[in-house]
């Protein structure tokens, strides 16, 4: 059974909701990273950022690949719908820093009882 969307704003939602993809996403858009680096950058557990990168990498967000070297060398980087979901974050960001800016600005207008 396929799940149907409202809209594509709900589809990419679907994609990159939760509590860490869109925090990969913007660690992975400088530059390539390695699990490790993730881990401790999220500072959350390793199975649950494997998760979370298998499925942005099958959403075709995010590439995965492994190097022939021992230890095994494995680095995330986004892919160019990655780079893209990227542009609309930042927008999203830019968004929601200039809306919260004027309630900052009223809060501290208001005077303290």
């Amino acid at each position: 059974m396929t799940k149907m969307f409202n809209t594509g704003a709900d589809y990419a939602l679907s994609i990159i909701g939760g509590k860490w993809k869109p925090v990969i996403l913007y660690l992975l858009a400088n530059y390539p990273r390695r699990t490790g680096e993730l881990v401790k950058q999220l500072g959350t557990l390793h199975k649950v950022l494997s998760d979370q990168l298998r499925e942005l990498s099958d959403a075709g967000i995010v590439v995965r690949k492994s190097f022939n070297t021992i230890p095994p060398h494995v680095e995330y980087r986004l892919a160019p719908e990655g780079e893209n979901l990227y542009a609309a974050l930042r927008y999203l960001n830019y968004w929601v820093s200039n809306r919260l800016l004027p309630i900052r600005i009223l809060k501290l207008c208001v005077p303290i009882r």
